[in-house]
């Protein structure tokens, strides 16, 4: 009995110190773990880049294995008193296949690409611009609710397209926003410093800078000194450096007085030749070729001329010209790289073309006629043009808009008939366009009408394809697995007050139209399939984007400003773009 009670000793002793063994080495496994994840230098979690997976291993460490081998590395004591402490970074990267030689790899946690990549996120700026905030400051308060999005673009040639999902923090879940206090009792700041926590990035791939060739297409436009004016810094971001040619037909201001001379009163025009002269110096500095004529002509009448002076200064720059376009001076083409493809896909420029859109509603259809309207953009291929041009005198004596004037010399005086481009967008929609816009559809070849009649700058909205492309632009991601976050680049991020079901995704939601006279049915033979407008809708609209570092970053401000009778501050949440590596 003695015997066998000392054996139950020994062997509980054993299992005691076992355990007590077992437990100590996952105290220091966990110890282990956690440092890493609280280490303000990085933070790495797995995600997915914006292009499908492939079996060849991915420049950016994201199985749990590999996360292993990098919490293996040497650690560095916690900065807890570090009195500057270094961004959090979120490293989002594309799950791949653990390595085949885990012992070699300790050894070397990180390729030297990996770590080039994250050495450029080591300083990652954390700080925000006041300046930028400070216009949507309430006027009965001085605080807004802050928060941000920062996302880190890598620039490659191999680009295979964006992901559906972004894995930024999710706006249900994500730390609480900040309480900027924005008043100013003394001297103005401009920058404030925000805590790592705040901006910690997401990486994704976005494609390498196009280079874009337009030299055999010609635009031409209609319009006043004045607004050519506010019209370069749109036509900036499509038309610059790319050898596309600009032929613009500015009004002649024609006043009435005596000039001294003994004849009385005459009229005559207004020499504004210096300021034509300057325009087209300005338009030269932002890489636009801008050529400038004046008619004392009516509007829709130096509109038609247009596509003489096209004709008559083709093949000018020693390149054949295969276009001639016809555009409103507000027309937007947010992809000129877009444009050649299409044409050069899509038409032979040898045969004859009328290319355009109708406009979007059935019954401004019905007051007009079938016919490319002027907004979307008229795209007349040479041939057809100097088919034209032997009829040009006869064709300019009808009097009516512009583009029906060209329309009918197409339809009485050639065979050719309009070939409806579907990227092409006249937008004859009205007040609330958000259902447009956060459609998810590919992006449009052309929008219009963002000065009158709805309010969408297109200079801010543009900005962002300094960093991450044409393509980007209007490009809607939901927002990790939710269907309810959804981010529309340069518009807005929007919850809608349900999940998304399938078929609401591929539709488009009716906010545009308040008029009774035209309904949804209006607008379905171009736009649906449409949904109903959800009223309980929240929304954070672009109100401004800034480009800075030489085009290397930009912030974008989204604001959501409550109604009327709704509690609650505004809320301004910042997406910062910046680009850490070209491939």
């Amino acid at each position: 009995m003695q015997i066998l009670s000392c054996q139950r000793s020994r062997t509980t002793i054993l299992l005691t110190v076992f355990s007590a063994l077992v437990f100590v080495s996952l105290l220091r496994l966990n110890h282990s773990s956690e440092h890493f994840q609280h280490n303000a230098n990085i933070e790495i979690t797995p995600g997915s880049l914006s292009q499908p997976q492939s079996p060849e291993p991915s420049a950016y460490p994201a199985s749990s294995e590999s996360q292993s081998e990098l919490e293996s590395s040497p650690e560095q004591p916690p900065p807890q008193n570090n009195p500057k402490p270094q961004p959090q970074h979120h490293y989002q990267t594309q799950a791949q296949a653990p390595p085949k030689n885990k012992e070699s790899n300790l050894k070397t946690p990180q390729n030297s690409k990996e770590q080039q990549t994250l050495a450029k996120l080591e300083n990652y700026e954390c700080d925000i611009d006041l300046d930028l905030i400070r216009p949507y400051k309430p006027y009965d308060d001085t605080h807004v609710k802050y928060s941000r999005w920062d996302i880190a673009v890598v620039r490659t040639s191999n680009f295979k397209g964006f992901s559906p999902n972004l894995n930024v923090p999710h706006p249900d879940t994500e730390q609480p926003a900040l309480d900027l206090d924005l008043a100013n009792p003394g001297p103005m700041v401009q920058y404030k410093k925000l805590p790592p926590s705040s901006c910690k990035p997401i990486i994704i791939e976005a494609p390498a800078p196009e280079k874009v060739d337009a030299s055999h297409i010609y635009v031409g436009f209609a319009t006043t000194i004045e607004r050519l004016h506010a019209d370069i810094p749109a036509f900036a971001h499509w038309a610059s450096n790319n050898n596309l040619h600009m032929f613009g037909l500015l009004e002649e201001r024609v006043v009435e007085g005596d000039l001294g001379d003994g004849n009385g009163t005459q009229i005559f025009a207004i020499d504004r030749s210096e300021e034509i002269a300057e325009l087209e110096k300005r338009a030269a500095e932002l890489g636009i070729r801008l050529s400038l004529f004046t008619s004392q002509a009516e509007y829709t009448d130096r509109y038609f001329a247009l596509t003489k002076i096209m004709y008559e200064n083709r093949d000018r720059d020693g390149v054949r010209t295969e276009w001639a376009v016809v555009i409103d001076d507000d027309t937007f083409f947010p992809s000129m790289g877009n444009i050649v493809r299409r044409l050069r896909e899509a038409y032979d420029s040898r045969e004859k073309w009328y290319v355009g859109a109708p406009t979007e509603s059935f019954e401004q259809l019905k007051m007009n006629m079938w016919m490319a309207f002027g907004g979307a953009g008229i795209f007349m291929s040479m041939p057809l043009i100097e088919e034209m041009i032997g009829s040009f005198d006869q064709c300019d004596l009808w009097k009516g808009p512009g583009d029906q004037k060209i329309a009918q010399c197409v339809y009485w005086h050639t065979k050719t008939k309009l070939t409806w481009d579907k990227g092409l967008f006249q937008l004859d929609i009205n007040n609330d366009v958000s259902g447009f816009f956060e459609s998810g559809r590919p992006l449009p070849l052309s929008l219009h009408h963002w000065k009158s009649n709805f309010d969408v700058d297109m200079v801010p909205l543009a900005k962002v394809a300094a960093v991450c492309g044409d393509n980007c632009l209007l490009k809607r991601w939901q927002v990790g697995d939710s269907r309810e976050w959804f981010f529309t680049n340069g518009f807005s991020l929007v919850k809608y007050s349900a999940p998304l079901t399938d078929e609401e995704m591929n539709s488009m939601e009716f906010t545009f139209e308040e008029d009774f006279w035209k309904p949804m049915d209006d607008y379905a033979f171009t736009l649906a399939p449409l949904r109903e407008m959800d009223w309980g809708k929240i929304s954070f609209q672009l109100r401004d984007a800034v480009i800075e570092n030489d085009g290397q970053r930009v912030r974008q401000i989204y604001v959501h400003e409550p109604d009327f009778f709704d509690e609650g501050r505004t809320e301004v949440r910042e997406v910062v773009w910046n680009i850490i590596d070209e491939e």
